[in-house]
């Protein structure tokens, strides 16, 4: 089969930044999937706090809320596996979405700190910490724009999330 790429265009990314859309399932840039495991470590009444592998390397901190029964905006996601697509947010920027997450829509990976920089996301951080008196976690910024050049040519990633 004929490479739907021109010469010069050899990267899901440069194909999609060129308003081709997405390239054919015959593609070898559709079977480039990214394999996270979030290990929740440690649960707070304000916060679930875990560790993310990459491809089986611990790169991240987690935050998320509490569990609250799964109630939007309020609750951590179930435990559980969830595809993921690379999406460009208005407000986060280039990140993954979760996929089928019962009862929920859009749970995102985002920077963000603590419980009042969520609503149901999963943020990343590159350490633990605490602020005013509350779990938390640190370099979130540093921690988004490593988790962005990981998956810049990366359009699905397979999610595992599990409570420990």
């Amino acid at each position: 089969m004929k490479s739907p790429f021109q010469p010069g265009i050899n990267t899901w990314y440069e194909y999609t930044l060129l308003g081709r859309g997405l390239p054919p399932l015959s593609s070898p840039f559709f079977y480039s999937i990214m394999i996270c495991k979030i290990y929740r470590i440690s649960y707070h009444s304000t916060a679930t706090l875990g560790i993310m592998l990459v491809d089986d390397e611990p790169l991240f901190t987690t935050f998320e809320l509490p569990w609250v029964g799964n109630a939007q905006n309020l609750s951590r996601i179930p435990f559980g596996y969830y595809p993921a697509t690379r999406i460009i947010s208005p407000r986060f920027g280039v990140t993954m979405k979760l996929d089928h997450v019962v009862g929920r829509t859009s749970i995102l990976f985002h920077a963000g700190n603590t419980e009042r920089d969520t609503k149901g996301c999963i943020l990343l951080g590159m350490g633990f910490s605490k602020l005013h008196g509350q779990p938390a976690i640190k370099q979130s910024k540093l921690a988004m724009n490593k988790f962005r050049s990981l998956i810049e040519h990366v359009p699905r990633a397979e999610v595992w999330i599990l409570d420990c």
